[in-house]
């Protein structure tokens, strides 16, 4: 017997009465282990394509078992359905805005401030040989900055061969 605990909500779309659709799925671990309830809006927006706001009508639990191997799945789906309140066109436009120029990690406020363990590259302290200062979030920031001089030198290069 195997029982596999999935870290994976389903969102399922209902169409009509009894049409339902795979809308995507959502990691648990993501979302800190909370399931979207009743009422919570799930929104998408794509860059090209707008944004589309479905509301949580269903939650379930469930568990699958196949009879023969008597294997066991665990997991999460909801059920949404679309909705389209008066003021989405607006929301959508300041969230076209938001993320126009960009992507913006969600640790970051509206106003580009900071939060929590935010750290931003200017800010790191290079002479520090505390090992226990270089976190991965820190280690990531100069590999990231490595490789943004690195494309630079590649590209100045190239433009220099094609001269």
């Amino acid at each position: 017997m195997v029982e596999i605990v999935s870290d994976t909500v389903l969102v399922i779309r209902r169409e009509g009465d009894d049409e339902f659709d795979l809308e995507t799925t959502l990691k648990l671990s993501d979302m800190h282990n909370n399931v979207p309830g009743f009422g919570d809006r799930i929104s998408l927006l794509l860059d090209e394509g707008g944004l589309r706001l479905m509301e949580v009508v269903g939650r379930h639990f469930l568990e699958y078992v196949e009879e023969k191997t008597n294997d066991r799945w665990l997991t999460w789906f909801v059920i949404v359905e679309e909705v389209d309140p008066p003021y989405r066109d607006n929301l959508d436009e300041w969230l076209m805005g938001y993320f126009k120029d960009e992507f913006r990690f969600p640790d970051v406020l509206h106003h580009g401030k900071p939060t929590g363990e935010s750290i931003l590259a200017e800010e790191l302290d290079r002479e520090n040989r505390d090992p226990a200062y270089w976190t991965p979030k820190r280690k990531e920031i100069l590999r990231q900055e490595r490789e943004a001089r690195l494309a630079t030198i590649r590209a100045e290069e190239e433009r220099e061969r094609k001269e």
